[in-house]
C-alpha cells in the first residue's frame, strides 16, 4: 500500500494537505483523494518515504498507524535511545527534548496517522486526518480515521508493506 501526502500550504503553525492512497489499475498507478491532513510546522516530519507499521499505543491504549523513520525504528538504535515503557525509540522534533531528561514513566509520543481536530499542543510529529473545515481545522476525524486506520489495517495483514511518502 502507498500512501502519499501533498503539503498544500503553511499557515502559521498549521500545515496543511492532502493525504492520496494508490489504486492500481491496467492504466498504471492513479492516487484517489482519501482526505485532509494537518500537522504541526514545528514538530512535522521532514519530507521524504516512511515505513508505517500498525502497533499497540500505550498513551492511548489502542493500535495506531506508527510513522517508523530512521531516529525511531528501534534496530537501528542503540538500546539506551529506547523508552523503558515500550520500547520504542524516542522521537525527538525541531522543537521537543530528548526522552533522557524527561520522568521515568511518562508516555512515549511516537509520530503517527492520529485523529484530531487541531495541532495545538501536538509535539509529537504526528500526522492529523479529516475533512477540512476552514484554516487550521478538521471535521470528522474520528469516522476519518477509522476508515483510513482499516485500510491500513487490512494491508497489513495480507503481508503487504505500507509506506508513506510526504511531499
Amino acid at each position: 500500500m502507498y500512501i502519499e501526502i501533498q503539503r498544500i500550504r503553511q499557515l502559521g503553525e498549521n500545515i496543511e494537505g492532502h493525504l492520496f492512497i494508490d489504486s492500481r489499475s491496467d492504466l498504471g498507478q492513479n492516487l484517489l483523494q482519501v482526505c485532509d491532513t494537518l500537522e504541526n510546522l514545528h514538530s512535522s516530519l521532514p519530507l521524504g518515504q516512511y515505513r508505517i507499521e500498525i502497533q499497540k499505543c500505550p498513551f492511548r491504549s489502542r493500535k495506531m498507524p506508527i510513522v517508523i523513520t530512521p531516529s525511531t525504528d528501534p534496530q537501528a538504535l542503540p538500546p539506551s535511545c529506547l523508552c523503558s515503557i515500550c520500547a520504542k525509540a524516542d522521537y525527538v522534533g525541531v522543537n521537543s527534548t530528548p526522552r533522557n531528561s524527561l520522568a521515568e514513566g511518562e508516555a512515549l509520543f511516537c509520530p503517527m496517522i492520529a485523529p484530531g481536530n487541531g495541532i495545538h499542543n501536538r509535539h509529537d510529529g504526528s500526522i492529523l486526518v479529516g475533512l477540512r473545515g476552514a484554516r487550521g481545522l478538521l471535521l470528522h476525524p474520528m469516522t476519518t480515521f477509522d476508515r483510513l486506520y482499516e485500510r491500513i489495517r487490512r494491508s497489513a495483514e495480507r503481508g503487504n508493506e505500507v509506506k508513506l511518502m510526504i511531499r
